[in-house]
């Protein structure tokens, strides 16, 4: 059976700082806050952590993203530009506004019936960590990311 580790992208490769503004109002601007993603700042310690990872190459390298996928063009953009490689890049369908711990459950599902153990997850969403631990698999909490 083929092992992989997750990553996420928002919050957790990606320092999301200059965007959160968008999300302190009632309701939060996801349009805004997804507009300006290819000008994020690399969170480098845990790219760092990334490629350490990757570069053992006895996992596949999973990003799992809440993004909309019609953000995927501006998110491989930026995981190029920062030098991240990956196997396999999940996103949000467009227009589908479930919660990201349901979202990345199903995308969790989809891996595990392509025959793939998930070893390690990396993540900043409380409710997003609490799934994957929830599924027996060890989650690194990078931030505390309780919006």
């Amino acid at each position: 059976m083929q092992k992989a580790i997750i990553f996420d992208l928002d919050g957790t490769l990606a320092n999301i700082e200059n965007r959160r503004a968008y999300l302190t109002n009632n309701p939060k601007d996801w349009d805004g806050f997804f507009r300006d993603i290819i000008h994020d700042k690399p969170n480098q310690p845990v790219i760092t952590l990334y490629k350490i990872i990757a570069n053992d190459k006895n996992h596949k390298m999973i990003i799992v993203s809440g993004r909309p996928d019609k953000y995927k063009n501006e998110s491989m953009a930026w995981l190029k530009k920062h030098g991240i490689s990956y196997d396999f890049l999940y996103m949000r369908k467009h227009g589908d506004r479930r919660a990201d711990y349901l979202i990345k459950r199903e995308i969790l599902n989809g891996i595990i019936a392509e025959g793939i153990e998930v070893t390690l997850t990396i993540d900043d969403r409380n409710s997003v960590v609490q799934m994957w631990r929830e599924h027996g698999i060890t989650c690194l909490q990078c931030a505390d990311g309780d919006f």
